[in-house]
């Protein structure tokens, strides 16, 4: 008997650790996807066969990350001690952790473009990926993200976001920490998305920052 669950135990692994391999890319698709047909859910009528069915696949694409992390889990082991144990798994997929953990609260939708993010992550190489990666794909899809998400929640009750230009307007000034005050949300859910927004730019600019003068002085500091 325990040699049969041993046997098992194996074989799950390997089918995890497979699985991990195998889905890199389709999940950063399936990412891209899972965003889009939250856009879709936002701007459809509800009730209405877009929206149902925006929301059906953004529900399907969601248990797929969830077992992407199951797996993760299984194939790495944490508990077994290796790689930094349970403080290298977390400190290496965070990111995903938090994307399974926190998009299904409505206040918290924002946090979807981390599904996508997670993923992108793992194909930045070098501190030259890593500062066009976060550059060209990350900031506008926190842009975006964000204002979809305000969007969604303050529409109906702010006049002031009765269009999802005005919530695009609001995201890139609150990003940019412009914060020129022409437009603000009211609900509490606005707000909370907000409050992430501010936290994920600053962060985000603060990285992009970070990693240019690492390039820049890691160049220098080659030559010489």
């Amino acid at each position: 008997m325990p040699r049969e669950r041993h046997t098992t135990l194996t074989s799950i692994r390997k089918f995890s650790q497979s699985w991990v391999k195998l889905m890199e890319f389709p999940m950063i698709v399936l990412g891209f996807v899972f965003l889009g047909l939250y856009t879709l859910e936002v701007l459809s009528e509800p009730g209405s066969t877009e929206f149902n069915l925006a929301l059906t696949g953004s529900f399907i694409i969601y248990l797929l990350f969830a077992f992407d992390l199951l797996t993760t889990l299984i194939a790495e082991a944490p508990w077994e001690g290796k790689e930094n144990g349970w403080r290298g798994f977390f400190s290496r997929h965070w990111l995903l952790i938090l994307a399974v953990a926190l998009p299904m609260f409505r206040p918290l939708r924002i946090f979807r473009l981390l599904l996508v993010l997670s993923a992108i992550e793992s194909l930045a190489k070098t501190r030259a990926s890593q500062a066009s990666i976060f550059v060209v794909v990350a900031l506008p899809l926190v842009w975006f993200t964000g204002a979809l998400s305000l969007f969604d929640v303050e529409r109906g009750a702010n006049a002031s976001f009765e269009s999802l230009g005005d919530a695009l307007w609001w995201s890139a000034v609150t990003i940019t920490t412009v914060g020129y005050g022409d437009y603000a949300p009211i609900t509490f859910e606005g707000r909370v998305v907000a409050i992430f927004l501010m936290l994920l730019s600053i962060g985000l600019i603060g990285s992009v920052t970070a990693l240019l003068a690492n390039w820049v002085f890691g160049g220098q500091r080659e030559r010489h």
